[in-house]
């Protein structure tokens, strides 16, 4: 992020992650089209890679993400892939309902 000038900005790490790979039954359900509900731009680039690694076409799947960093970290070559309104769980969900239609 760029902090305007003037602004100080303390980072405090709320939570931590750790990739896993991708199970074989979740791989073998991705490779029909499906919705993908993605919270963090560390877990876009995990689950694009992850898509990669198992041979799953991109273009089978839709992404809905809750922000924009989010979406550009998933990358191209999605069937579809759209940003939530607001940064918060009920926004993302009404995305997914709406993608859904």
């Amino acid at each position: 992020l760029t902090v305007p000038a003037g602004i100080t900005l303390n980072e405090r790490v709320v939570y931590a992650s750790r990739p896993l790979a991708m199970p074989p039954p979740l791989a073998d359900l991705l490779r029909a089209p499906a919705l993908v509900l993605l919270h963090s731009a560390q877990a876009a680039r995990h689950f694009a890679s992850s898509c990669d690694e198992a041979g799953i076409a991109r273009g089978q799947l839709a992404l809905a993400t809750i922000g924009p960093r989010v979406t550009a970290a998933a990358g191209t070559g999605w069937r579809r892939i759209a940003t939530a309104a607001a940064p918060d769980d009920a926004a993302l969900l009404a995305l997914a309902r709406q993608m859904c239609k």
